[in-house]
């Protein structure tokens, strides 16, 4: 657990890593002291956060050890010249294995969404009570807009949100939700952990990851996006099991099945190294590690949830608890 206070030791909490937290604004870790050793991690309005010491870098991971007492999760990447916070997927009896994920970096940048929700859903205007501004789209029963009636609070601890198609409707009816903006290059290695909830395992599709902008918008049929790092369970593609999926001009390049549809909530996601290939994880475990090419295209983080037949007999959906990428700094 990473504790952010006001300003030294003793004075009120800020924020907690890992934690679930309802604001708007959550400060950066400032002027830490330890026995008269200052460790500086300085706000800025107008560039990312550095680390500032006049001390040697053994001198700052003392202190910093003597401030968090466990450093295993406070890391400094010397590569990268950054000060970097890891987690653990959330604690489980099944699926909390040690493996970690990237939570925060100083420098770099950081898109964080806890789908924390209100009572009321105006699809125009649902990312002004969450962290993150996002844009619904799909249709329902052919080619109806989806409104309120297709997303709900999810009801879970924590809060999320949960989209849904609807029964009865169309074949290829979808709800999705992506930022509208694709602000997110694999050339500024970015870090993706989520977690997320696949509730039903029969005429549906789930798409959950980053895509480009050939997700499908408006009123029109549903379609698979052209590039994109997602994860997929799609009864129309033959999936018998979660997928992992790496999309590139059309072509599924890389698939891998992961896993049951269960029901319950997931994490996943995956991890970058030095030479661009991409650790794959989920429920807490390395499942592969993908060394071929990459998307070069901007993308969005991208949810969609399909009916895989018409008439559905009652409701599908898909809930969303977590979402956390981090790129590098710089354009």
């Amino acid at each position: 657990m990473l504790w952010v206070e006001n300003t030294t030791i003793g004075d009120n909490m800020t924020h907690v890593w890992p934690s679930r937290q309802i604001t708007k604004f959550v400060k950066p870790p400032k002027d830490i002291t330890v026995d008269g050793s200052n460790v500086n991690v300085s706000p800025s309005i107008e560039k990312n956060y550095e680390l500032q010491t006049d001390e040697t870098l053994t001198d700052v991971q003392s202190a910093l050890e003597s401030v968090f007492q466990n450093t295993q999760n406070l890391v400094w990447n010397n590569t990268l010249s950054r000060l970097e916070v890891w987690g653990e997927c959330p604690a489980s009896t099944t699926y909390n294995t040690g493996l970690t994920y990237l939570q925060n970096a100083w420098p770099g940048r950081k898109w964080q969404e806890k789908f924390n929700t209100g009572i009321v859903f105006v699809p125009a205007i649902l990312g002004l009570d969450m962290e993150l501004s996002w844009i619904l789209n799909g249709r329902s029963n052919g080619a109806v807009a989806v409104d309120e009636n297709n997303i709900e609070s999810a009801q879970a601890d924590g809060g999320g949100l949960r989209m849904l198609v609807e029964s009865g409707g169309q074949d290829n009816d979808y709800t999705a939700l992506s930022f509208g903006t694709y602000p997110i290059r694999t050339a500024k290695n970015p870090h993706v952990y989520l977690t997320a909830q696949f509730n039903n395992s029969s005429d549906v599709g789930y798409y959950v990851g980053l895509a480009d902008d050939s997700i499908s918008t408006g009123t029109g049929a549903f379609g698979v996006p052209d590039n994109g790092i997602y994860v997929r369970y799609d009864t129309d593609e033959g999936d018998t099991g979660v997928t992992w999926v790496i999309r590139i001009g059309g072509v599924d390049v890389y698939t891998k099945t992961i896993g049951a549809v269960t029901g319950t909530k997931t994490c996943g996601g995956w991890r970058p190294d030095a030479d661009g290939n991409l650790e794959l994880f989920f429920r807490g475990y390395s499942v592969d590690t993908y060394t071929g090419a990459l998307p070069s295209d901007f993308m969005t983080p991208y949810f969609a949830i399909v009916a895989r037949a018409g008439a559905l007999a009652s409701d599908i959906s898909l809930d969303l608890h977590d979402l956390i990428i981090v790129t590098d700094d710089g354009f």
